[in-house]
């Protein structure tokens, strides 16, 4: 996906798989991931060291041919000051606006591996 840039830890490949460990850097942040759970729904653990600690659930379902309706859940924990003033910013249209901008990526990002495809 655009400006994600994961460095994948293990596996080098960057294969996704359950146990996978990568890292990003956005904002001035470097966060740890790992995918701890991989089907039908997802489930990945991270960490930004001395902010926060959260999962994100990803739940998929095939509504009709070509549909899926994909629920997402954050769960977020402060692990210091500075994460629970991160957690305070993350208003109602503050969280909508970063899922609406990662559908809007993810979506681009489905199209051409459609596409691709064939």
């Amino acid at each position: 996906m655009p400006g994600w840039d994961p460095e994948f830890i293990h596996p080098d490949s960057g294969e996704t798989q359950e146990g996978m460990v990568f890292r990003t850097s956005h904002g001035g942040e470097e966060t740890l991931w790992s995918c701890t759970q991989l089907g039908i729904r997802a489930t990945t653990t991270y960490v930004t060291p001395g902010s926060r600690f959260g999962f994100v659930d990803v739940d998929c379902r095939e509504t009709e041919e070509d549909r899926t309706q994909v629920r997402i859940r954050y769960t977020l924990t402060a692990l210091s000051e500075e994460g629970a003033n991160y957690l305070r910013a993350l208003t109602g249209e503050t969280f909508k606006a970063m899922i609406e901008d990662w559908k809007t990526r993810m979506t681009g990002c489905l199209k051409i591996d459609r596409a691709q495809v064939g």
